[in-house]
């Protein structure tokens, strides 16, 4: 459901409303337009975190259209969104037609929102009892109501209701599928899935569905595989894309990820969280100007009240101190925090430790980040955080020293997380002995980043002779 909803903005029908909305702005006119068509394209901006271009449109549909049900939805999912039930009740209350049943859903997300899931549960089941049409449909999209708040158990109860009732549906096996995705039952959705194709190779859902499920397992050849057959059915499939750039991220194919998200950003050149991403795989590339570059356009295109802002001016502190430029981050770091009115927390001190760590002023970094251990919740956690920035920034003898103490605490996965950086550390500070031995444990416990952090220290030897070393 959640691709059936996104695929609907990529058809030509929505596209060409959204152009016609947009040229009319960009040549100074007010478009006339139905008020679905008006709320159709505010929800196509939330979903890209553009709220203000949303707040635009939304306000264009209710002054043309003041008695219209599809935009008082909206204003009142929005205020849901930002978890001001109360304002969202009193705008439902509001809606003359309250037998609507687009208005029931909306009454049934008040109360999943409110924590009251056996209230939306009954009201959505008295409803269904009192209609005659569509029946099908309305336990179809129940289950997506459900799904929206990730209330998945229940999202479950009325897809399988719907797959009992109306065994003729033709959108439940997706339905199904998607859910189990969704919740983390992958091994119950896979087969599924492949079931679907087989019987339709040409099915996209179930292309999407399946990527995203070998992505949450990590295979992620596999999901590369199935993102080429999504495409191959449709070149400009959105998601389609997007997957796919993030498998070859994961496959270390780096410069082929960023080709794939510009190709991307071509056609839908505001999302803003994909600009982010982007930036991170040109980070990876230290392209860092282009980085840079890259994410003051997410910026400019999020809504400042998102993680994704807060994530994205965190990394425009990253590259600038990559950059050489520790002055311009840390005013970035505080003004972001400032802006965010967020109290400057562990990760705020952890953050200018880092940025002046990595301009060599060493002893401003010890203090910023014993003020951010002071500060932490889990100090096992940010002690193997401070080990890594140690050895990342060549303090190899302290970062060592904070990993063997480490692997005498109770910390979890302290194997998988400590040996790859205590082989790395002890290569080069020449401790020859433990290297090897930290070594043959990294490959061990964790071969993937041992496998990472090697890989140039030791080309064309695969990690399973690590042992050999």
């Amino acid at each position: 459901m959640r691709s059936e909803y996104q695929s609907y903005f990529e058809e030509n029908e929505f596209l060409e409303c959204l152009s016609k909305y947009e040229e009319a702005l960009k040549n100074g006119e007010q478009p006339y337009m139905d008020a679905d068509e008006l709320t159709d394209i505010a929800e196509y901006y939330m979903l890209r975190n553009r709220e203000q271009d949303a707040n635009k449109c939304i306000l264009l549909a209710t002054t043309l259209h003041p008695e219209a049900i599809d935009p008082q939805i909206f204003l009142a999912r929005q205020q849901l969104f930002h978890n001001n039930i109360e304002k969202a009740e009193k705008i439902a209350q509001e809606i003359v037609e309250q037998n609507d049943r687009e208005v029931v859903f909306l009454w049934a997300e008040i109360a999943i929102k409110s924590g009251e899931i056996g209230k939306a549960n009954k009201i959505l089941s008295d409803y269904y009892e009192t209609i005659d049409e569509e029946k099908d449909l309305f336990l179809y999209d129940s289950a997506g109501v459900f799904m929206d708040y990730e209330e998945w158990g229940m999202a479950l109860i009325w897809a399988t209701r719907l797959k009992e009732e109306y065994p003729e549906f033709d959108r439940t096996e997706i339905l199904m599928c998607d859910i189990l995705v969704s919740c983390g039952r992958i091994k119950e959705a896979t087969p599924l899935l492949e079931s679907i194709i087989d019987r339709n190779p040409f099915e996209k859902e179930a292309w999407e569905l399946l990527a995203e499920a070998q992505s949450a397992q990590e295979k992620y050849e596999a999901a590369l595989e199935s993102t080429d057959y999504l495409l191959a059915i449709d070149e400009k499939h959105h998601q389609g894309q997007v997957l796919r750039a993030n498998c070859l991220y994961h496959l270390n194919r780096i410069e082929e990820s960023h080709k794939q998200y510009e190709a991307y950003l071509k056609e839908v050149p505001q999302d803003g969280n994909i600009r982010f991403y982007d930036a991170m795989v040109l980070t990876a590339m230290e392209k860092y100007q282009e980085a840079y570059d890259q994410l003051l356009l997410a910026i400019d295109s999020l809504d400042h009240s998102t993680a994704e802002y807060y994530q994205s001016k965190m990394q425009l502190c990253y590259i600038l101190s990559k950059q050489n430029k520790p002055e311009e981050a840390l005013g970035t770091l505080e003004s972001s925090y400032l802006e965010g009115k967020r109290d400057f927390d562990s990760e705020y001190y952890f953050m200018q430790g880092h940025i002046l760590l990595e301009n060599d002023k060493y002893d401003d970094a010890l203090s910023n980040f014993d003020r951010a251990e002071s500060l932490t919740n889990d100090l096992e956690g940010f002690k193997l955080m401070r080990s890594i920035e140690y050895i990342e920034n060549e303090r190899y003898t302290e970062g060592v020293d904070i990993l063997r103490n480490l692997l005498n605490s109770s910390m979890k996965d302290k194997e998988a997380n400590c040996y790859p950086y205590l082989a790395y550390g002890t290569y080069f500070i020449k401790d020859h002995p433990d290297h090897r031995n930290y070594l043959h444990l990294a490959a061990q416990f964790n071969p993937k980043l041992t496998e990472y952090l090697f890989a140039p220290i030791y080309p064309n030897i695969p990690i399973s002779q690590y042992n050999e070393l």
